[in-house]
């Protein structure tokens, strides 16, 4: 009965002391955001507000960010009840500018195909 007992205590003792450290996650923060848009990855997580983080929920963010193919790094840092999501963006052309001299053949063709219209 003794051993009953203690395993029931021991046991009470960890649900509550793990139940204590655990916060849940209020929101969430993109540093070194870019070119994504926030709303987008948000939608793309297996994670949401509310929610507690632990290793394997960490290991999904990072995993389904890399999946998108936009990052290069993602690490992952919770405080208190905040969760910090940095990330480093691959490079992307956002634009590119094409002048045409009248000296260059691509600018002589260019304006061959306009006239003939």
């Amino acid at each position: 009965m003794k051993n009953k007992l203690r395993l029931l205590i021991t046991s009470l003792f960890f649900f509550f002391t793990t139940q204590g450290l655990s916060n849940p996650i209020d929101e969430i923060n993109f540093i070194g955001l870019n070119n994504a848009q926030e709303e987008s990855l948000l939608n793309i997580l297996p994670f949401n507000t509310g929610q507690e983080l632990t290793n394997s929920s960490s290991n999904e963010i990072i995993q389904s960010l890399f999946k998108t193919g936009l990052f290069s790094d993602v690490s992952i840092s919770a405080n208190q009840n905040t969760l910090n999501i940095t990330l480093i963006e691959n490079p992307t052309i956002k634009f590119f500018n094409v002048s045409l001299d009248s000296g260059s053949g691509f600018s002589k063709v260019a304006l061959l195909s306009e006239t003939k219209r």
